[in-house]
């Protein structure tokens, strides 16, 4: 399997990932965020009026993995992002992907390379090893909710969007767990599984709790648990490092037997 194939697992699980974690946002929770979801060009746009600098839930990508991205599709990705008010518009690309053609059609509509995100990936395989004190386990529908609390202060959300991040718990093609302190829940992940494709999502400690091992450790259960699921390929992503900005989540995902497919590029359209 080429570069490009892995490339299509891994943009594809990503797409239906997010599409599915919005898709559980309340009607009310989603109008009051301007959030809004699109298909186009084979990939996913989504959008979030709200907070158009929050990357995750503002952008294009997973577009032009069968035929080349065109202007018309292109067009069509400047018009949605647009929409939502925000004054830099972000479409990812994999670089292998990348051609003069399409470099000339981004640079004719004031597109310019921004940073970049590492796109991972790993075939299902052993889990790794993952020593900690904490006891790692599946999420009980009946903690849904300290599992929203978790995710959304782990990762500096504002707290109305705990409800939205415990959905994950009970939706369909999710599987959450936790690691414990006792019986206190200090850290959370999940996987979200389609076809023979898995992607971990949603990772979040607690600040009380870093540096006790729980992400490399509910790394290795979630794999470990695509796999008896007969999942073959799981997906990841986050940002790229350099050595004044080092990213502790790229460092978990490398022991944990993940390798970087590309550095997926962003670029930008500053309006």
């Amino acid at each position: 399997m080429d570069v490009l194939d892995r490339a299509r697992i891994a943009e594809r699980i990503e797409a239906a990932t997010v599409e599915s974690l919005v898709g559980m946002m309340s009607a009310e929770m989603a109008e009051s965020l301007g959030v809004a979801v699109t298909r186009l060009g084979g990939g996913l746009g989504v959008r979030m009026a709200a907070s158009p600098g929050f990357a995750f839930l503002n952008r294009v990508f997973a577009v032009g993995l069968d035929d080349p991205l065109s202007a018309d599709v292109l067009d069509e990705a400047v018009g949605f992002l647009g929409a939502g008010g925000g004054t830099t518009l972000l479409v990812q690309h994999p670089p292998v992907l990348e051609t003069p053609e399409l470099l000339e059609l981004l640079a004719s509509r004031g597109f310019t390379r921004g940073g970049t995100w590492a796109k991972m990936l790993r075939p299902v395989g052993d889990p790794p090893e993952a020593p900690t004190d904490l006891r790692i386990a599946e999420v009980d529908p009946a903690e849904a909710d300290r599992f929203g609390a978790v995710q959304a202060e782990g990762m500096e959300m504002p707290p109305f969007m705990a409800p939205w991040c415990a959905r994950q718990v009970t939706a369909a093609g999710w599987h959450t767990y936790a690691a414990y302190d006792g019986d206190e829940m200090v850290a959370i992940g999940s996987l979200f599984t389609r076809g023979d494709a898995g992607q971990l999502s949603g990772a979040a400690t607690l600040p009380s709790h870093r540096g006790r091992g729980a992400q490399l450790a509910l790394m290795a259960r979630r794999i470990a648990d695509a796999r008896d699921l007969g999942v073959r390929w799981i997906g990841a992503e986050t940002g790229s490092e350099t050595p004044e900005d080092p990213n502790p989540s790229l460092h978990n995902m490398r022991r944990a037997g993940m390798t970087e497919l590309y550095a997926r590029q962003n670029w930008l359209l500053r309006r």
